[in-house]
C-alpha cells in the first residue's frame, strides 16, 4: 500500500534534485495521497520548520484521496474528524465547481503522530462582494468551523475593504492549530493601496515603513499577495507572497530576488544555491532513480498521444513581518506532473486576435489603448514583453519605452503611470538599465530611461545624471553610440555570450539618443551625416528601418536648423516609396508598428495630413483590437554570439501599442492645430 501515498514520489523529486534526506518530511508525505502535485515550504536564513503541502483539483485526484484516506482509516489517523470533514467538502463544494481548488497543508510537527493540518481553498474570480461572502461562509462550514459574530465582523470588513481590483483568492482554515485560525490571501491590490486597505480593515499591526518595505520588493519581483490572519481579533503578523513571472516558467529573473533577499539578510547563500538549482523538468528518461510506481500505473490510463513528465517549480516566497522582530523570509517550491499532447496545431497563430474594434474615432481609439497599457502592467508597475529568451523576458527596457511614450499622452492616469516607471526604474541600483537586471546596463536602454526622466523633469535627479555619465562612455568620436561596452559587459555576464558587433556603433540606437538634449550635439551631428541616399536610416536592432528613420526625423525636428529641412522631406519621400513599393509595403493589420512609425513620420511637417496619412490611419483604427490593443510587430531582430539573426516580436502587444497610441496622440493634435 506505500504507493498509495506521497512519500515515494516525494523522496524520488528530492533525490532527483540533489536535496538531502528529510525524514520528517518524508513521514509526513505519508499523511497524503500520491497525487503528484505537491509544495515544500522552507526557511531562507536557518533550518526552520519544514511543511509540506498537496493541491486535490480534480475528479481522479479526488477518488485517489478517498481510496488513500479508507485505506489508512484505521491505525494511521487518531483523528478522523477533520479528514471526514475535508472529504466531504471535496465532493460536496471542489467537485460542484463551487471553489477551483484545495491545498492540504501539513505542519512540520517535531512529535510523532498525525501532524497538523491546514486547507486552503482558491475561490473562483468571478465573484461580487456578497458572492464571495456567501462562498466563504459555505466553504467555513463545509469545513465544519462555525465563525463567532466577532470573526464574522472582521471577515466582512476585510472583503468590503478590498479596493476594486482586489480580491479574496485563497480562504485558509488553520484546523490543526490552537485557536483555528483563518488565513485571508488577497492578490490584486494596487501598488500603492497597501497601507490604506490596511486601515480600511481595522488591522492594528506597525504600518511604519509598510509601503516602503511594498516598494523595494516590486523593484524585483512582479505581483505581491496580502496574507492577513484571523483569530479572536484580526492578528498584527503581516505576510507578504511574492512572484516573479509564471510558475511554470523558469524565470531567470528569480535570481535578482534572491541576490535582494541574501543582501537584506534574509536568505543564505545556501538556501539561495538550493533554490535556484530546484527548478527543472524530470522525464522518464532523464532521471536517475526508477520512476514512482504509482506514477507508471496512472500513465497507463492516459491516450498514447500525450507525453507526462515532472515539472519542479519555484512558487513564490513571503516575507512575513511581526511587531517588533525582524521579518522572515520563505520560499514554496513545488512540483507537478504535467501531461501535454504530442501533436501541436503549427497553424494557429498567437499574434493575431481576429477581432477587431469597430470604431474609427481617434479619441475613442486612444482611450481603449491607454485603458490596456495601464491594465496590462504587472501590479508593480513594470511593463514586460519578449519573453522566451534564456536571458529573461524584457523589463527595464520596455517599462521606459512605454512608460516615454505615456509622457506625450495628456491624461492624469498615463502620466501616474509613467511616473511609477520612472520611480521603478530609480530604484534598480546600478549605472545605466538593460534588457533586464540580469543583463548588463546599455546604452539603448539607459538612453529611453533618460527620455522618460527628461520628459518627468527628473533629468537632474542623482540616479538620472549618474546614468548619464554611464551613457556618456559610449559616444564614440564620430559622435555615434555604440549599444555595450565590453568592459561594462564583461563586470557583469559572460562577454563570450553576444556578437562582437554589439560593441559597434550603432544608428537606430544614436537616433533614439539624438532626442535627448542632456546628451548634447554629438548624437545628432552623427545623425545629420549617415542618412541613406534613399532618405532613410539604418537600423541594427530592428528587422525594419522604420524605427531608425522614426528616431532620427523626431531628433531633427526638436533640435535640428533650418538646413535640416532637406534631411526630413527626404525622409518622408522614402517612408511613402516604402509604403507603395509592392515589395516592402507593410500592412496596417499585420505590422502596426511600422505604420505607426510611418505616421510619425509624415507628420513631422507641419499642415494638412496627406492622402497616405489618412489611408494609413484608418486601417491602423480599423485593426484595433478588442481590448485596446495592436497585434504586437515591433519586431526585434538580434545577431547572437553564432552570427545568427533570431527575430523576436513584443507577443504581449505593449510597444507596438504604445507607438500606435503616440502616434495617434501626434495625429490628434495635428488636427486640432490644422
Amino acid at each position: 500500500m506505500k504507493d498509495l501515498t506521497l512519500a515515494p514520489i516525494l523522496q524520488f523529486v528530492l533525490e532527483e534534485r540533489f536535496w538531502e534526506n528529510i525524514p520528517l518530511l518524508e513521514e509526513m508525505a505519508k499523511f497524503l495521497p500520491a497525487v503528484p502535485c505537491a509544495g515544500i515550504e522552507f526557511p531562507l536564513t536557518q533550518n526552520g520548520c519544514i511543511d509540506l503541502q498537496q493541491r486535490i483539483k480534480s475528479v481522479s485526484e479526488v477518488d485517489k484521496l478517498k481510496l488513500f484516506f479508507k485505506s489508512n482509516i484505521e491505525g494511521h489517523f487518531k483523528d478522523v474528524s477533520q479528514w471526514t470533514s475535508i472529504l466531504n467538502f471535496c465532493e460536496n463544494e471542489l467537485l460542484s465547481g463551487n471553489v477551483d481548488d484545495i491545498w492540504l497543508e501539513l505542519d512540520n510537527k517535531k512529535a510523532s503522530g498525525q501532524p497538523p493540518i491546514s486547507v486552503f481553498v482558491r475561490l473562483p474570480t468571478a465573484l461580487s462582494p456578497s458572492q464571495c461572502q456567501t462562498t466563504v461562509n459555505r466553504t467555513l462550514c463545509g469545513l465544519g468551523s462555525c465563525l463567532s459574530d466577532s470573526r464574522k465582523e472582521i471577515l466582512t470588513q476585510c472583503i468590503e475593504a478590498l479596493p476594486p481590483t482586489a480580491r479574496l483568492c485563497h480562504l485558509g482554515l488553520m484546523l490543526g492549530r490552537p485557536g483555528t485560525p483563518i488565513r485571508l490571501i488577497i492578490e490584486g491590490i494596487p501598488c500603492d493601496e497597501f497601507v490604506s486597505y490596511l486601515n480600511r480593515t481595522g488591522w492594528q499591526g506597525s504600518k511604519t515603513n509598510v509601503q516602503q518595505q511594498i516598494d523595494a520588493l516590486f523593484t524585483h519581483v512582479d505581483r505581491i499577495r496580502l496574507a492577513l490572519t484571523i483569530g479572536d481579533t484580526l492578528m498584527t503578523t503581516l505576510g507578504l507572497e511574492c512572484f516573479v513571472g509564471q510558475p511554470w516558467n523558469n524565470d531567470p529573473r528569480w535570481k535578482c530576488v534572491f541576490d535582494m533577499l541574501q543582501k537584506e539578510h534574509l536568505c543564505t547563500e545556501q538556501q539561495r544555491c538550493k533554490v535556484l538549482a530546484w527548478p527543472g523538468a524530470l522525464t522518464p528518461f532523464s532521471v536517475k532513480g526508477t520512476w514512482p510506481h504509482s506514477l507508471m500505473l496512472s500513465a497507463l490510463t492516459r491516450s498514447p498521444q500525450e507525453i507526462g513528465w515532472i515539472d519542479c517549480r519555484i512558487s513564490h516566497i513571503k516575507i512575513t513581518h511581526y511587531d517588533n522582530e525582524p521579518p522572515v523570509a520563505k520560499v514554496y517550491l513545488g512540483f507537478i506532473e504535467v501531461w501535454e499532447k504530442t501533436k501541436i496545431n503549427t497553424n494557429s497563430s498567437a499574434a493575431s486576435l481576429n477581432t477587431f474594434r469597430s470604431s474609427n474615432k481617434l479619441s475613442e481609439a486612444v482611450e481603449a489603448a491607454l485603458a490596456f497599457l495601464l491594465t496590462c502592467r504587472a501590479q508593480s508597475g513594470w511593463w514586460q514583453d519578449y519573453d522566451g529568451f534564456s536571458e529573461g523576458l524584457s523589463d527595464e527596457w520596455v517599462t521606459a519605452y512605454v512608460g516615454c511614450m505615456l509622457t506625450q499622452i495628456r491624461d492624469s492616469q498615463a502620466e501616474k503611470a509613467a511616473r511609477r516607471a520612472w520611480s521603478l526604474l530609480a530604484n534598480r541600483q546600478r549605472a545605466g538599465w538593460g534588457w533586464n537586471y540580469l543583463q548588463s546596463g546599455d546604452a539603448d536602454s539607459t538612453i529611453w530611461a533618460l527620455r522618460l526622466a527628461s520628459q518627468l523633469g527628473e533629468i537632474n535627479s542623482g540616479r538620472a545624471k549618474i546614468s548619464l555619465e554611464f551613457l556618456r562612455r559610449h559616444i564614440n568620436s564620430s559622435g555615434g553610440i555604440s549599444t555595450y561596452l565590453p568592459e561594462n559587459r564583461e563586470d557583469w555576464g559572460n562577454q563570450e555570450n553576444i556578437n562582437p558587433t554589439w560593441y559597434d556603433t550603432h544608428t537606430c540606437v544614436t537616433a533614439a539618443a539624438a532626442n535627448l538634449v542632456a546628451l548634447g550635439k554629438e548624437p545628432m551631428n552623427y545623425i545629420r551625416k549617415n542618412q541613406q541616399t534613399a532618405g532613410n536610416w539604418e537600423s541594427y536592432w530592428w528587422k525594419s528601418p522604420v524605427y531608425a528613420t522614426a528616431q532620427a526625423v523626431d531628433a531633427i525636428k526638436l533640435h535640428g536648423i533650418d538646413a535640416d529641412r532637406g534631411l526630413i522631406n527626404r525622409a518622408i519621400d522614402w517612408i511613402r516609396n516604402f509604403f507603395e513599393s509592392p515589395i516592402e509595403k507593410p500592412d496596417p493589420i499585420s505590422s502596426p508598428f511600422d505604420s505607426a512609425l510611418a505616421l510619425c513620420i509624415l507628420l513631422s511637417v507641419p499642415g494638412k495630413p496627406c492622402s497616405l496619412t489618412e489611408k494609413i490611419t484608418n486601417q491602423i483604427l480599423a485593426s484595433q483590437n478588442l481590448d485596446g490593443s495592436w497585434n504586437g510587430s515591433a519586431i526585434l531582430s538580434f545577431p547572437n554570439a553564432l552570427k545568427q539573426t533570431i527575430n523576436a516580436f513584443d507577443n504581449r502587444r505593449t510597444i507596438t501599442t504604445a507607438t500606435v497610441l503616440r502616434a495617434i496622440q501626434l495625429l490628434c493634435v495635428s488636427k486640432n492645430r490644422n
